[in-house]
């Protein structure tokens, strides 16, 4: 972007006299602290005056000529946007003197929570060793998919340059300028890796940096969030072996069609429809709606690794998909970053890789066997897991709970899975009171008026009001942090006001709305007023200008516009998902008035 070259100039004068009052304050406070008169010291209380004026001034043009810089072509305008919606920790508040040591700290904790839960079935136990020892591990295998080198390219090439590095230092920049001799080098490698059922144990150590928990006690390590780095190489074996394990997972069908995380073309907002939609269903053939939503603890950390690898030979995984994914989790480390200073390397005993390509995926694998019931309705999104039961009365589907329940606690048991009995919650979608409680674990489960689920909050009347005022929260928080950059005394062009808007805020308004667009007018419309108070300040527009005008002239639609046009896609797409459980919700007219409260009901608006 050229600036113009007069508010260059004024920058540059007004450093000039900002340092010639500094020179004068500094002069007048030498006179008078040597005389000490009245005088003097009125002298030096103007010149400081002065020199503080010409300091704020200073300040605020050069502000102004950064934000003046700021453009979408180098990618400055999203780098400040990110870093004022980012919450920072620069991790001071540990008590201990130097870097090294608090990271000594943190990994210290970080080593406790990477260990497999101190639960289990004997014979579950002895299933799984048995298992593990008969199968052969290290003889070398000739029956494997090889590796070509149109693969590596093609991944390389989806890769994104600004990704942090591993321990390694490799870059993706750097795997971007390979030459081709290199790159056939590389699928060499990676066919002996497969060949010989061998990963490659450099690409086993993890940099973790640690991110403060919102609203956690910084002094405390347990307050922390681990975020793995890997290696760019181990990310591109992974993907490798990510390949060949989704093509027999997918002749076996796995994950199960009540998984929807981490697969193509299903997202939380579909997880959300299918559970709205059963129990409005519900409700319309006069049925009652429980749901319990689980918590399980550190689910991603915690993974028995030798049960994973006995389901995926009980799952009947070529041998070498098998073998490597064994290497792949086996001797892993890790060490603790703080301020560019590392821990001594740590070792992991259990859980599947944090920042894998192939972690999640193989996750699913071990969530796949999940107990089922005819009269429970599960909902899965990766380990976010809500059982779902209905019946005209609580003596109908309490006992199907509670069944399930008993089922559900010896499947966690013999996996070594746990849960957290206290942030588990439960919601009876009807206005029914004194209704039995489940008890999990032998602890009752409370009965509660609202649940999170997925992002959404559920209400007992699925009227969507607290979710509602929970996004207009997070809006006005995320907009607080964009305010110096789309203020109306903001140097920031239109249009790059506009984009951040559009980006950063408006998605959060709108997110999984399919799904609560059928609300009740006046909820959307409190929506409605904060998209509306967004424009005229980006605008700067006056009092007696339209927010019709407004949108028509940026050429945006009205945020319910917009809603219904996300609603159209995501109802039009539906059909070609390859679902079964998708294809169960029942198609009814969304234009007739007594499914006006069913989330069909917005493409008729």
């Amino acid at each position: 972007m050229l600036l113009c070259p007069f508010y260059i100039t004024t920058i540059t004068n007004g450093y000039q006299s900002f340092r010639q009052y500094k020179t004068e304050r500094n002069h007048l406070k030498k006179v008078w602290q040597n005389y000490r008169t009245p005088v003097n010291k009125n002298n030096y209380n103007r010149a400081q005056t002065k020199f503080r004026r010409a300091m704020t001034k200073h300040i605020q043009d050069t502000y102004a000529l950064s934000i003046d810089q700021l453009n979408i072509n180098d990618g400055t305008l999203w780098r400040r946007a990110k870093y004022l919606k980012t919450k920072r920790s620069n991790i001071p508040q540990l008590k201990n003197p130097t870097n090294f040591d608090k990271a000594e700290v943190i990994a210290d904790h970080f080593e406790i929570q990477f260990q497999t839960n101190n639960i289990g079935n004997p014979s579950t136990d002895n299933s799984v060793k048995t298992a593990i020892e008969n199968f052969d591990f290290s003889a070398p295998t000739t029956k494997y998919h090889k590796v070509k080198l149109s693969e590596i390219v093609d991944f390389i090439k989806n890769t994104k340059i600004k990704k942090a590095p591993g321990i390694d230092g490799i870059t993706n920049k750097m795997l971007k300028n390979l030459p081709l001799k290199i790159l056939l080098k590389l699928a060499n490698l990676f066919n002996y890796m497969l060949k010989l059922k061998y990963f490659p144990n450099c690409w086993k150590t993890a940099r973790i940096l640690p991110i403060l928990k919102p609203g956690k006690d910084p002094t405390k390590p347990v307050s922390y969030r681990p975020i793995s780095l890997l290696s760019t190489l181990s990310k591109l074996g992974e993907k490798i072996i990510l390949t060949r394990y989704l093509k027999h997972a997918r002749k076996i069908k796995i994950p199960i069609p009540q998984q929807f995380g981490f697969t193509p073309q299903l997202s939380t907002t579909h997880q959300l429809l299918r559970v709205t939609e059963y129990i409005l269903e519900g409700k319309s053939s006069k049925l009652i709606t429980a749901a319990i939503f689980l918590d399980i603890a550190k689910a991603f950390d915690k993974v028995w690794t030798q049960g994973l690898i006995y389901k995926l030979i009980s799952y009947n995984f070529p041998h070498y998909i098998v073998a490597i994914i064994h290497s792949y989790l086996q001797n892993r480390y890790f060490t603790v970053n703080v301020n560019n200073t590392d821990s001594t390397p740590r070792t992991i005993n259990a859980g599947v890789p944090q920042g894998g390509i192939l972690a999640p995926i193989i996750f699913l694998c071990f969530m796949n066997d999940i107990p089922k019931q005819n009269n429970i309705t599960l909902s899965l999104y990766a380990d976010d897991t809500a059982i779902i039961a209905q019946g005209k009365s609580p003596q109908t589907f309490i006992p199907a709970l509670q069944k399930y329940i008993l089922s559900l606690e010896t499947w966690l048991t013999n996996w070594k899975i746990q849960l957290n009995v206290d942030k588990t919650e439960a919601i009876i979608f009807s206005k029914i009171t004194n209704c039995p409680e489940v008890k999990l674990f032998g602890s009752p489960i409370p009965w509660k008026n609202e649940v999170k689920y997925l992002g959404v909050i559920l209400d007992r009347g699925l009227t969507f009001k607290s979710h509602i005022e929970h996004s207009r929260e997070k809006f006005n928080k995320a907009f607080r942090s964009q305010y110096s950059l789309i203020c109306r005394n903001s140097r920031l062009s239109l249009n790059n006001k506009l984009l951040i808007y559009l980006a950063y805020l408006r998605p959060i308004l709108t997110y999984a709305s399919p799904v609560w667009a059928c609300t009740a007018k006046c909820h959307l419309n409190k929506l409605e007023v904060l998209e509306n108070k967004t424009i005229r300040m980006i605008t700067n527009a006056c009092w007696y200008q339209r927010n019709v005008d407004l949108r028509q002239e940026l050429k945006i639609p009205s945020l319910k516009e917009f809603i219904q046009k996300i609603a159209e896609k995501f109802f039009e797409k539906i059909p070609n998902i390859n679902n079964t459980t998708l294809k169960k919700i029942p198609y009814y007219d969304g234009s007739l008035l007594i499914n006006k409260k069913r989330p069909r009901s917005i493409l008729f608006k």
